[in-house]
């Protein structure tokens, strides 16, 4: 089903005024410092920020993932020292703190704009995400020209993107560092990645087969040039590479360079300003600094991502935020602050329990049944029905937790139709690392990872357990 009727912009997008993002995607971050800053006597500095927010997130009952460039893509333990400086000159960026009037300290306090926010924050964290997203885009401009350019790649499918990996059976051992060639079998896995990524999701890699393995081969041979690094284990000098994790980093990179060029694919112009030598928005050399703008997007409640794609391992994304000239009805919010160059405002997609219920029931059954019925058990993975429902009905993860929220209440009531219960176990099969790793389903501050639905003849009949 199309829930977006846009015709994406071919002005250009301003140039961004800063580049080097913070590598952090948790936009409470931003919350907690402003807490802190207000709680502490001192003033705030990075020492501060890793040394108190670090505990104070570990504690938390409701714990996002943060991207941490020194810990890794996923973490959910502390600050590490990179976190706690870029989060430091966020603030600063943002205008919500300023240095202490005193020379010697160094020492940050909040201005009156962060201590507005910080209410702000206290009376709507939904409010204060539209104000960090506004922040944003007036720094980096990436917020909306990213959701812009998922339309134009995949306009006809509401903006689906896929970026790809080889196929999960291949798993050869080590190579040698410098048995770097290109071999048939890695141009084999390559095609085959472009065409298993469009027949599962029409349109989401629009590129011709020619042109993906030209810039595959490219970014192996680069990263075959690079500076071999020897890691000691166990006082043996390891000097091989995995081909796999190479081959996937390839694909990444070739995808970054043919989809997220200022050029958007099979354009001849740019539809974003450039400044300088730099003349990329998103390095295909980085990966990483998509994966961040990915996550902190999601974060935002612009698009939606999972690495879980049946029958397509990679990385799918599509945007749950549109832009358009009027609000088309009461499901959409307008996001000030990000609009077109043309004058297209934002619009998250937002539909009410009220007008949708049985919308979001029938589709939540459907999913359950088809999914239950793939794997044999009536009690399934909540985090696979949550990626397709909102893939579906093109809404946030966010969103399908508050609908979760009211149909959990709705199935209690004595009349209802449904019988829904969501458990807070985690099977065996979830406990690998990459499962563990997965944007939980929060209700009332705990994750919940398994679900069954049914309907009911008899409204009597009840599975509800939440």
């Amino acid at each position: 089903m199309n829930w977006f009727d846009t015709q994406p912009s071919y002005d250009k997008w301003p140039s961004p005024k800063h580049r080097d993002i913070g590598l952090f995607s948790n936009a409470s971050l931003y919350a907690d410092a402003l807490t802190l800053a207000a709680e502490s006597d001192l003033g705030l500095n990075e020492d501060i920020i890793k040394g108190e927010l670090g505990p104070r997130r570990a504690g938390l009952a409701e714990r996002r993932p943060i991207f941490d460039a020194e810990e890794g893509f996923i973490s959910y333990r502390g600050i590490s020292q990179r976190v706690a400086r870029d989060l430091l000159k966020e603030l600063i960026r943002f205008g919500w703190i300023r240095r202490q009037d005193r020379p010697s300290a160094d020492m940050y306090v909040l201005t009156d704009e962060g201590s507005y926010t910080l209410s702000l924050h206290q009376r709507s964290t939904y409010e204060f995400r539209q104000i960090v997203a506004g922040k944003l885009q007036q720094l980096y401009s990436v917020p909306g020209w990213f959701i812009d350019r998922l339309w134009k790649i995949n306009v006809e499918h509401q903006g689906e993107v896929f970026i790809p990996m080889p196929n999960k059976t291949w798993a050869p051992p080590a190579w040698k560092w410098e048995n770097n060639d290109w071999r048939p079998e890695l141009k084999d896995l390559t095609l085959e990645s472009l065409r298993r990524a469009n027949k599962v999701l029409s349109g989401s890699l629009p590129v011709v087969e020619a042109e993906w393995v030209s810039a595959v081969q490219k970014a192996w041979s680069r990263l075959g040039s690079l500076k071999r690094k020897e890691f000691h284990t166990r006082e043996i000098i390891v000097d091989g590479f995995s081909p796999r994790q190479r081959l996937t980093m390839s694909m990444q990179e070739a995808a970054i360079a043919l989809l997220f060029d200022p050029k958007p694919p099979h354009e001849n112009r740019p539809d974003i300003h450039t400044r300088g030598t730099r003349k990329y928005i998103i390095s295909e050399k980085s990966p990483r600094i998509l994966r961040l703008w990915t996550a902190r997007l999601e974060d935002l409640n612009m698009l939606f991502y999972t690495d879980n794609v049946r029958d397509a391992p990679g990385r799918l994304m599509f945007p749950v935020a549109v832009f358009l000239t009027d609000k088309p009805s009461a499901d959409f919010v307008r996001q000030e602050g990000i609009a077109t160059p043309t004058g297209q405002h934002l619009y998250y997609h937002m539909p009410k329990w009220d007008q949708h219920s049985e919308t979001f029931m029938a589709t939540l059954h459907d999913v359950h049944w088809s999914v239950s019925r793939r794997v044999g058990s009536f009690y399934i993975s909540l985090l696979d029905v949550r990626d397709e429902v909102c893939r579906q009905l093109r809404i946030s993860a966010a969103w399908f937790d508050e609908l979760l929220r009211q149909a959990v209440s709705y199935c209690l009531m004595p009349n209802s139709l449904w019988s829904l219960s969501i458990e807070s176990d985690v099977r065996e099969d979830q406990q690998s690392a990459h499962g563990l790793q997965r944007r939980p389903v929060w209700q009332s501050a705990t994750p919940y990872s398994l679900i069954a639905i049914r309907k009911r003849i008899d409204p009597s009949q009840e599975i509800n357990h939440v």
